[in-house]
């Protein structure tokens, strides 16, 4: 009787469960039996079949992770906090007037100021954040720049600390011998028989020039001593330009001085180069993977040329009016700039790769490509040529073909119009050969070759 009970019993459990499965039959797409009821209305019915369901306790929210998702239901959830942030110098003393910004997602979440503890105070979502300190004065610095922390119920109160790295003139916190805006040296007042340190970045050989008879420098192991009233010392650029170097300043004099630094760049680098001069051979030593400046003005317009007989050089023309640049002559090559009257054009002379100090000797012309003033051309030439222009070419050197592009050029050779073949004149030429190009078109870059 009891196992006849117990059967009964448990076939009727599994009717009612199967009248349970199969009761949900509307769930798309492919009409399954529902598996998993759901009641996100909360009206005790599932969602998809309206089967009875039972009551479901509220549930407790957390958020462990801080995306402020409760990490069972993943509705909306945060936990407020309410946090302080505590600024002190070194010395303990509060710092003031501080903007202090955490972000979180790279989105600003808080800012306040320091108060008169040091202290801003707030409420935000537990997380994680980032914080930052701004409105330091000059050479103030904190432990607050961009840390990351984490807020929450048991980790809601932050100390920081600020640090005052004001120069102070010794060794170990020298002194910035250039303004950071300007670069120009800087001035300072000196009491008697004081010694300052100085800093500076090696960004180029240059010399630090003091105009005063009552100083000393000491650098790199070695004292400089005023001669006819002026100290100058070469300083020497280091292997990267941002690494600093140091010199030491000693006022010699048994009373307070104002000593003022200044520095001057090599004659013939590229913040102090050469005047460039026409029509003169330029006789120049360049130092192994080292180079020398040049700077020339137009006062006429037409083609400036380059022309040198050193094998070892890489002279090359840079017109920083129109940001045009030529390639190198490459120990023989000329190269040619189109230049109008005021462009300003910049001369580097070079040396070739691992080519030793060299004497380099180079000559600038500038050549109208008028009939009086023709371009001469030695060998290959790229000429800049205006809208409509005509240029007198002179030819120099043994005989050879020199092909000209047809395209939107007349040309002629000795006073004969020249005939084109295919897309290019083919001119047999002699040294002294005049050829006349004229630009019946837009303005064109032309390349000359010779063969």
């Amino acid at each position: 009787m009891k196992k006849l009970l117990l059967m009964i019993l448990c076939l009727a459990l599994f009717v009612s469960v199967m009248e349970l499965v199969t009761s949900c039959d509307t769930t798309p797409p492919d009409n399954e039996p529902c598996l998993e009821h759901t009641d996100l209305d909360g009206n005790g019915l599932c969602d998809d079949c309206k089967a009875e369901m039972p009551i479901i306790p509220t549930c407790e929210h957390k958020d462990s992770d801080y995306n402020e998702l409760c990490d069972n239901c993943y509705q909306p959830y945060s936990v407020p906090v309410d946090f302080t942030l505590t600024l002190l110098d070194e010395s303990g003393a509060a710092v003031s007037g501080i903007s202090i910004t955490l972000y979180k997602n790279n989105v600003s979440a808080f800012t306040a100021t320091t108060d008169a503890q040091g202290k801003v105070s707030g409420t935000v979502n537990a997380g994680n954040y980032t914080v930052n300190a701004e409105g330091f004065p000059e050479f103030w610095y904190s432990d607050a720049s961009y840390v990351n922390i984490l807020v929450n119920a048991t980790n809601k109160d932050f100390s920081y600390t600020a640090y005052d790295n004001t120069p102070t003139g010794s060794e170990d916190n020298p002194f910035h011998a250039e303004d950071a805006n300007t670069g120009a040296g800087v001035s300072t007042d000196m009491p008697a028989g004081a010694e300052y340190y100085f800093t500076v970045k090696g960004i180029s050989i240059r010399d630090l020039v003091i105009n005063n008879a009552s100083v000393k420098v000491t650098y790199d192991g070695n004292d400089y001593l005023p001669e006819g009233g002026t100290v100058r010392v070469r300083l020497n650029a280091t292997s990267n330009v941002n690494e600093q170097i140091i010199f030491k300043v000693t006022n010699t004099s048994t009373e307070a001085n104002t000593v003022v630094l200044s520095f001057e760049a090599l004659p013939g680098s590229s913040d102090n180069p050469y005047a460039a001069e026409l029509n003169t051979e330029t006789v120049i030593e360049v130092v192994e993977d080292g180079s020398v400046h040049y700077k020339w003005t137009a006062s006429a317009s037409g083609i400036l040329m380059v022309k040198s007989e050193t094998a070892a050089n890489n002279i090359s023309m840079y017109n920083t009016t129109s940001y045009v640049v030529t390639g190198y002559t490459n120990g023989g090559r000329c190269e040619y700039l189109y230049v109008t009257v005021g462009d300003v054009v910049d001369i580097t002379v070079a040396l070739t790769d691992s080519a030793p100090t060299t004497e380099v000797v180079f000559t600038l012309t500038l050549c109208e490509g008028t009939e009086a003033n023709p371009i001469p051309v030695y060998e290959n030439a790229s000429l800049r040529m205006p809208a409509n222009a005509t240029y007198y070419v002179v030819y120099r050197g043994e005989g050879a073909n020199v092909i000209i592009p047809a395209e939107d050029l007349s040309v002629s050779l000795n006073g004969t119009a020249g005939e084109a073949t295919g897309d290019s004149y083919i001119l047999s030429v002699a040294d002294g050969d005049v050829i006349v190009i004229t630009n019946n078109g837009a303005r064109v870059d032309l390349e000359i070759v010779v063969t």
